[in-house]
C-alpha cells in the first residue's frame, strides 16, 4: 500500500514534469450522466473507459499524462463518477479541444466537460489535492473501493 504522503509526492513530480515540458499543465475533467452511472459501477468499465480516452488522447499527442477517478460529489455521498485527466498542455485550440469535446460526446453521450490549465508553478500542488482529494481524504467508500485511482501513461 502506498502512503498518502508518497502518492502525493508522485502526482507532484508527474505534474512537475509536465509543467517543464510546456510552462503549463491541463486539466480534463469528464463526467458521468445518470444513464452511464450504473455502468461505471463495475471496475472493468472504468477501466475500459480510461484507456480509451487515455488511447485518443495518445493520438492527439498527449505522450503522457495521468488520471484519477473521483466517485461522490464534494457534498454528498452519491455515487458521482468523473474522470481527472491531467496532461502537458496549456491553451488548446477551438478545433483540437472540438475533437476532444466530439469524441467523449460521440462515444458516451457526455455534453459538458471541463478543460482548463494553470501556468502558475506555485499552483500545481494546490492542483494535485484537488485531483488526490477523495484518495487521500478516504472518502470514497463506494462498491469500487479496491480501485486503483491514479494511472499514468507514458515515459516519466
Amino acid at each position: 500500500m502506498v502512503s498518502d504522503d508518497m502518492l502525493f509526492n508522485t502526482v507532484l513530480a508527474y505534474i512537475r514534469d509536465m509543467w517543464k515540458m510546456r510552462g503549463s499543465v491541463g486539466h480534463l475533467v469528464i463526467t458521468s450522466p445518470l444513464e452511464l452511472r450504473a455502468v461505471w459501477q463495475n471496475k472493468d468499465e472504468l477501466r475500459k473507459a480510461a484507456n480509451t480516452m487515455v488511447d485518443f488522447l495518445k493520438g492527439e499527442g498527449f505522450k503522457k499524462g495521468f488520471y484519477n477517478w473521483h466517485f461522490a460529489g464534494e457534498q454528498s455521498r452519491r455515487f458521482y463518477p468523473h474522470l481527472h485527466i491531467v496532461i502537458p498542455s496549456g491553451y488548446i485550440g477551438s478545433k483540437r479541444l472540438g475533437r476532444i469535446r466530439n469524441f467523449v460526446r460521440d462515444l458516451w453521450g457526455i455534453k459538458v466537460f471541463y478543460y482548463g490549465y494553470i501556468r502558475e508553478y506555485d499552483k500545481l500542488e494546490h492542483l494535485v489535492r484537488s485531483i488526490l482529494k477523495p484518495t487521500l481524504d478516504k472518502q470514497d467508500e463506494v462498491s469500487v473501493d479496491e480501485w486503483r485511482d491514479f494511472q499514468s501513461w507514458g515515459f516519466w
